[in-house]
Order: structure tokens, then C-alpha cells, then sequence
């Protein structure tokens, strides 16, 4: 009988399992491995076996099996999917509400001056240089090398009230070049290697800010990689902000948000995970991932007429954001991701941004 004892006893040792897997996470990697990725699905097993637990408890009292059958299957398939069900419009109002104030208006071409606001914080303490916190970037590098710009500003937002770090770059010839850069944080291209050889210097101006030019922002809205027991979480987003300013004064231009939300999948999985080289462990929600108001740095830049295209070897590295634009979904709950279509090279290609390693 498929409720008999045995059952009830296969059923008690599910239940302590997925216990155990729940409380220890990192039991999970021995588990997986042992049983060659199968084991992850032992706690969305419990939950459809638990599910299903009314109708064979209807069928082990006498009732009829068709009507105990309609109770289980009735239940494990509103477990499937009404979580996915109840996750979709939360996403889609979750979307709405971040991107409710982005807007777009023309945008100027190849304007002489760039300013470039640093998404981190800096923790400036007294004494320190300004560069440590604002340095000249790849992306910075490159624009005064290829002679799109004649200056590029980059402000980095400071603690408690302090005062914003700026720093002013541009060329100057000059026997022995200053320097420009702080190591610890800024790749230096190999293309200011040479130009410094040939005495061609990035000068930094400390505290000197832009006047007229195009300002761009980035910074994180929201950012979280951790899966979650949620239905619905927004693991990244990114705002967008270009402005024009006009003898010191701003005049917005652009403000886009990039989303990457995750929804329940259907059917509703979840799976306790942790890392092999990390303490960051817990129980998790499949969720399918959706992006979505993409704003490549590569799109922005061509369409106010600059190149970030690098020279070979040139010291740039490059990286798709097509792909996050596709429809994705997680093939199971260890964490692979499945691509429902893939795009031509043509696609990626006009979709790559610069990303510093």
C-alpha cells in the first residue's frame, strides 16, 4: 500500500534531510557532489511530497483513490504555480516604479570636456591625495589619447558631509610626467605607457571642476547577487544620469534605470546554497531573471559621438551586455543558466561595453 508504513518512514527521513540541508547550507556541496547535482532537489521534493500529503491521507482513511489522486495532484500543481503566478505582477510594478522617472532628450555631439561621477563613496581621510580617490580611469585614459576631449573631470562623492573629490585631466608635453594615477585602484593602458615614454603626460588638476561639458553618473540603485527566499528581488539596478552644464549650471539630458529583476519560476523550486570559498550560505527561490531599459556605455558614448572602440592592444577590455537582455532561465537549482535563444555576432558586437577588470 503507497501509504503504508514504509512510505511514512521514507517520508520521516525526506524531512530530516531537508532539514539538515536547510540548517547547513554548506551540506549541499557534499550532498551535490555525491549524488551528481540531484541531491540540491531533495527540498523542493519535500515540499511537493508535503503538499501532496492531504489527498493520501484521504486515500489511507477509505476515500475513494480518484478523489485522494484529485486532492495531490490539485495541490502540487498550485504549488507549481501560483508562486510564479502571485511573483509576475510584483515584478512588473516593482520595474514600473524604478523606471517611472527616467526621461530622454537630444544630446550633444563630441563636447570638448567629459565629467565622470564615480559610482563608489570614497573614504577620504585628511592628508590623502586627491587622485587616490578620483584618478584618471581607462575610460578617461582613452579619451584624452585619442584626442576625443580636451579634459575629463571625474568627481568621487565623499563620507560625512565632506566635500566631493575633483580632479581636472588633460595632455601636456612635458620631459617627466607627474603622477596621474593611484596603482592600487586604476589599470594603467599601455597606450599611456607609451605616451608618457614619448612625453606625452595625463596633468592632473586637484580641486578644478568643469565649467561646460557633458556630465555622466552612474550608481547603483540596487545591487543584490545573493539569491533570496522572496518571490521577486531586484538584483541590479543601475541609474543612468547626463546632464549638460552651461557656465556651471546642470541641464538634465537623460536619466535611464537599468533593472535585472528575478521571478519565481513555475514550477516553484527552492534550494538551500552556500560557496565553496565564501560564508555566504542560505535558502533560495529558482527564479527566472529579466532585463530590461538596457543602457550600454558603449550606445551612450557613440551617440554623443565618442569612440571607445581601443586600438589592439591597446590594454581595453570588453565584455557583452546583450546577453543579460535575454529572455534567461535557471536550468535548475544549482545556479546554471539557460539561454532560451542566443543573439548573432553581429548583436553582441554592437552591445559591448567597457568594463575595467
Amino acid at each position: 500500500m503507497i501509504v503504508g508504513r514504509p512510505f511514512f518512514i521514507t517520508y520521516a527521513a525526506l524531512t530530516a534531510v531537508t532539514v539538515l540541508l536547510v540548517a547547513m547550507p554548506p551540506l549541499v556541496i557534499v550532498v551535490g557532489i555525491l549524488t551528481l547535482g540531484i541531491g540540491v532537489l531533495i527540498p523542493s521534493i519535500w515540499l511537493y511530497v508535503t503538499a501532496m500529503m492531504p489527498g493520501l491521507l484521504l486515500y489511507r482513511r477509505g476515500v475513494h483513490w480518484s478523489l485522494a489522486a484529485l486532492v495531490s495532484i490539485g495541490a502540487a500543481s498550485a504549488l507549481a504555480i501560483i508562486p510564479a503566478r502571485i511573483a509576475a505582477p510584483r515584478a512588473e510594478r516593482t520595474l514600473i516604479e524604478l523606471t517611472s522617472g527616467d526621461f530622454r532628450k537630444p544630446l550633444p555631439r563630441r563636447p570638448e570636456q567629459i565629467e565622470l561621477i564615480r559610482d563608489q563613496v570614497a573614504f577620504v581621510r585628511k592628508g590623502d591625495d586627491p587622485i587616490e580617490h578620483a584618478a584618471c580611469d581607462e575610460i578617461c585614459q582613452h579619451l584624452l589619447l585619442t584626442r576625443q576631449v580636451t579634459t575629463v573631470a571625474v568627481i568621487a562623492h565623499a563620507r560625512h558631509g565632506e566635500p566631493n573629490v575633483v580632479v581636472s585631466y588633460s595632455l601636456t608635453a612635458m620631459a617627466r610626467c607627474p603622477t596621474a594615477f593611484d596603482s592600487r585602484h586604476t589599470r594603467v593602458l599601455r597606450s599611456t605607457t607609451k605616451a608618457k615614454i614619448a612625453g606625452i603626460c595625463i596633468m592632473p588638476s586637484r580641486g578644478i571642476g568643469m565649467m561646460d561639458g557633458i556630465s555622466i553618473s552612474q550608481r547603483e540603485v540596487a545591487n543584490r547577487s545573493i539569491p533570496t527566499f522572496s518571490l521577486t528581488t531586484v538584483q541590479r539596478a543601475r541609474r543612468v544620469e547626463v546632464s549638460e552644464r552651461r557656465q556651471g549650471k546642470d541641464v538634465p539630458l537623460l536619466r535611464a534605470t537599468e533593472v535585472e529583476i528575478g521571478s519565481a519560476t513555475a514550477p516553484f523550486l527552492i534550494f538551500p546554497y552556500a560557496g565553496l570559498l565564501t560564508t555566504v550560505s542560505g535558502t533560495g527561490i529558482s527564479k527566472s531573471d529579466r532585463a530590461v531599459n538596457q543602457q550600454p556605455l558603449l550606445a551612450l558614448m557613440d551617440e554623443l559621438g565618442f569612440s571607445l572602440v581601443p586600438k589592439e592592444n591597446d590594454g581595453l577590455t570588453y565584455r557583452s551586455r546583450q546577453w543579460s537582455s535575454l529572455p534567461m532561465t535557471r536550468c535548475n537549482p544549482t545556479g546554471i543558466w539557460c539561454c532560451r535563444s542566443l543573439p548573432s555576432l553581429e548583436r553582441i558586437a554592437s552591445t559591448m561595453i567597457w568594463r575595467p577588470q
